[in-house]
């Protein structure tokens, strides 16, 4: 009598890891010939930094690989353009801070600055 079992391992989303086929004895045979370097490669990618059971567990609005290109594009370049438009606004503050404390002025002291400093706090308060 020749016994013959068929063990398919699957991942959270179902679908087919490993086939592992036993005959008559106890030996375990893995059948990996799907399993290519580049996808071992994604398969780890895709466990490390997508939710477990991915594409299945994520609803459709929040699956951005099936988003259109050029809808991706598009967000990138207004997200490059808000970054921009952000590291610009902090440069320019941070500028208008330094003169305000007296950087590149002979004639500031210290207790300007922290006069200053002082003020700032107090109207901070009351707003």
């Amino acid at each position: 009598m020749a016994l013959e079992f068929t063990i398919v391992e699957r991942d959270e989303a179902g679908r087919n890891r490993r086939t592992f086929v036993a005959k008559n004895k106890i030996s375990v045979q893995a059948d990996l010939s799907n399993n290519t370097g580049h996808q071992r490669a994604v398969d780890f990618l895709a466990k490390v930094f997508l939710p477990s059971g991915y594409p299945s567990s994520v609803t459709p609005e929040h699956h951005f690989l099936l988003q259109d290109v050029n809808q991706q594009r598009s967000y990138q370049i207004l997200n490059a353009l808000q970054a921009f438009c952000n590291s610009l606004a902090s440069l320019l503050s941070s500028r208008a801070v330094l003169e305000g404390f007296g950087v590149g002025d002979p004639s500031a002291t210290a207790t300007d600055a922290l006069l200053l400093t002082v003020v700032q706090d107090v109207f901070g308060r009351f707003t």
